[in-house]
């Protein structure tokens, strides 16, 4: 199967508007969940590369809370499309808009917000990241949190650097 070839982009306010917020110095964000999902809680997290970026076949989606990352160290990519237009379904029915799909550059300092339910994937290049994170678990996404494309008959991205 052929891969969804998408450019990985500078970060920069304009470009991330379409998915959340770009945060700058002064500006507040509010990590929000839902009730059922726990306690909106902030932890690091260091991250080393466990990912393909020439042939991604998952993404991670969560509709419960929205995601707000602070990058501490390393460069990471960011690869983000906007929420299925079908949450109701189950997660191997969701919806992938791969005409809006985008993968940013992360660097030091940046600090950004994506809203719920939006697909994700993030990963660091060229070796371990270090981030702040938003949620109510106490690491990263695990395995339970992403739906896998190929497995569905969709098309794997290929991020192009």
């Amino acid at each position: 199967m052929d891969t969804y070839k998408v450019k990985a982009q500078p970060l920069s306010e304009q470009a991330f508007k379409p998915y959340g917020i770009y945060v700058k110095p002064g500006d507040r964000v509010y990590p929000a969940g839902d009730a059922e999902a726990g306690e909106m809680r902030l932890a690091v997290c260091a991250m080393v590369p466990q990912f393909n970026l020439n042939r991604l076949d998952r993404l991670a989606v969560r509709f419960e809370f929205n995601q707000t990352i602070a990058v501490l160290s390393g460069t990471l990519i960011l690869v983000l499309a906007p929420p299925p237009s079908n949450p109701q379904a189950p997660p191997e029915k969701y919806t992938l808009d791969y005409q809006r799909l985008a993968a940013f550059i992360l660097n030091p300092g940046d600090f950004i917000q994506f809203e719920r339910g939006s697909w994700f994937l993030l990963e660091p290049i060229g070796g371990e990241g270090k981030i702040v994170w938003s949620s109510p678990r106490k690491g990263l996404p695990d395995d339970s949190e992403y739906v896998n494309l190929t497995q569905r008959g969709a098309a794997p991205i290929e991020v192009v650097l």
